[in-house]
């Protein structure tokens, strides 16, 4: 059951729901087919549609980050408290299931694909566990950079995290000297990479050439 529906951005909500049985056992990066039943949708009602998991995993509630892309992800922007839905999942593995705690890592996200890592952040923080861990989320401007606040708050909270954020607009597209005077040390680090696919490639060219 949809019990909160959070504007975190210009076309984004986060939705939270109840579990209406047992709660979903899952890891943060999974993924899941949210199904509304709502038949005043002006889109998608009895569609499945993937979204990201967006909670920690130890939350009572699910919460899912939905970006306004088509019809279906426009009219659950505004959907009614009180709303059933069925979840379907999980799936995926974003994150290996055999990570190792204090693994050094470079995560790069670009708009919303901030989901699996701030799932993971979440995550992070409810364990009382730290990382050796730079985020880069690169965003078009400040305005569009979702949850930036929240990043930032849990950034403080998890020992060896880092944060840095690249404005297209300021800076153009995402430059090997950015990565490395943001990450000295990214050789070294796991990447994981989470965006459109122009930046996903544009990433993975520079830590290639950088010894990744």
């Amino acid at each position: 059951t949809v019990t909160r529906v959070d504007t975190v951005a210009d076309g984004v909500a986060e939705l939270s729901l109840r579990p209406d049985r047992d709660h979903l056992s899952y890891s943060a990066g999974n993924f899941v087919y949210l199904t509304p039943f709502d038949t005043g949708l002006a889109a998608g009602h009895r569609e499945e549609h993937p979204y990201t998991l967006s909670s920690s995993p130890l939350e009572p509630e699910l919460r899912i980050a939905i970006k306004a892309l088509g019809d279906a992800s426009r009219a659950i922007q505004t959907i009614p408290v009180g709303t059933p839905v069925t979840v379907e999942g999980p799936y995926g593995c974003f994150f290996p299931p055999d990570a190792k705690v204090g693994t050094a890592e470079l995560w790069v996200a670009g708009g919303v694909g901030i989901t699996p890592f701030l799932a993971r952040m979440r995550h992070l923080r409810a364990l009382g566990e730290h990382g050796d861990i730079h985020l880069v989320y690169a965003v078009q401007d400040e305005s569009r950079a979702v949850y930036a606040e929240e990043l930032r708050q849990l950034a403080t909270e998890i020992p060896d995290f880092a944060l840095s954020f690249h404005y297209f607009f300021q800076e153009g597209p995402v430059t090997a000297a950015f990565l490395g005077n943001a990450c000295p040390d990214l050789a070294r680090r796991e990447v994981y990479i989470c965006g459109p696919l122009a930046l996903n490639q544009l990433v993975r060219e520079h830590v290639s050439r950088a010894g990744v």
